[in-house]
């Protein structure tokens, strides 16, 4: 989000934690990239004075992993709705009310009652992951009615990109394949892999993100984020096995992951493609062969999520490079 940002000209504020994340966003141009204080007063701080010259938040700021959150309830509570709140409060004593957008997750959903889902559909989160997610929707939609902020909440389905898994990480399942495929290991799948996901190339994510923080239409507004397209899991483990060579290896569920599968999941993104003249670009297996394909995946190519995993950042775009889609989306 950062890169797009910075690569059409607008001055960008990105919050970041030491480690790779913050080597990755200097070496951006035109980002701004606060190192975000241990001490909560410090911490507080620092955002409220950028979020003064903000207009546009990305609120891209969480923990991750449905697993890890049942195994540890207390740290997502305190990675994904504590900072939270603390963001939301700075909005509020930075007094610009600024408009944030916010990556919320298909989770939230649980297991489908009906297919393709709609942002109508029943919120039934099985983690506590999903359920803190559910929780900050709720803080934004506070916060608005109280006049503090706009936001977009986006429910984002099954992004991809590239980047190098975490050896036990239970979320991500196209970027671990290519991972594996790439480096010759063998390609796992639980159970018989047959049930359907809406993967999401990051370009088309990012695409939506943006339209988020500029189209009046996103205003107060909640938004299911994905292809639209159901492809089965099985099918893309089979052709980055067709790529590769690589096996692909069947295996029983693991007790905790069997309880937060959701099932076949699609989702119905007719709103967004309406109000945001969103339309994903990206074809997943086309985008899978591309990616194998190049030969431009060794293994220092992908990113570690160990670096960017827990408590990512908020990005924060300043007044002065949206001035103009702000002044009109404001007005109406």
């Amino acid at each position: 989000m950062a890169a797009r940002l910075s690569c059409a000209g607008q001055p960008v504020t990105a919050f970041s934690r030491r480690g790779a994340e913050k080597s990755c966003l200097t070496a951006l141009r035109g980002v701004d990239v606060v190192e975000m204080a241990v001490d909560d007063k410090v911490r507080n701080v620092q955002l409220r004075e950028a979020i003064r010259n903000a207009d546009v938040i990305y609120n891209l700021a969480g923990t991750s992993g449905a697993v890890a959150s049942n195994q540890d309830p207390r740290t997502s509570l305190e990675g994904n709705c504590k900072f939270q709140l603390e963001i939301l409060r700075a909005c509020e004593e930075a007094g610009n009310r600024p408009h944030v957008v916010f990556s919320s997750s298909r989770l939230v959903y649980g297991r489908a009652q009906v297919l393709p889902v709609s942002e109508t559909s029943p919120v039934i989160p099985t983690s506590f992951y999903a359920a803190h997610k559910v929780c900050v929707e709720n803080y934004h939609q506070i916060q608005a009615h109280r006049g503090t902020i706009t936001y977009s909440i986006c429910r984002i389905s099954n992004p991809f990109a590239f980047y190098r898994p975490e050896p036990n990480q239970s979320y991500g399942f196209i970027n671990r394949l290519i991972y594996q495929g790439a480096n010759g290991q063998p390609l796992s799948i639980y159970g018989e892999g047959s049930q359907v996901r809406d993967f999401l190339h990051i370009d088309d994510l990012i695409d939506a993100l943006e339209l988020c923080g500029t189209h009046i239409q996103a205003r107060n507004e909640t938004f299911n984020i994905g292809s639209g397209q159901p492809v089965a899991m099985n099918a893309v483990a089979q052709l980055v096995h067709e790529i590769t060579g690589v096996p692909v290896i069947y295996s029983s569920w693991p007790a905790e992951d069997a309880l937060v599968e959701s099932g076949d999941f699609v989702m119905d993104i007719g709103k967004a493609r309406t109000r945001l003249d969103y339309h994903p670009k990206f074809e997943v297996f086309s985008a899978l062969r591309q990616m194998l394909e190049s030969g431009r995946l060794p293994t220092s190519a992908f990113h570690s999520m160990s670096d960017r995993r827990e408590d990512a950042f908020p990005v924060l775009r300043p007044k002065a490079a949206a001035a103009g889609h702000q002044s009109e989306s404001r007005n109406g």
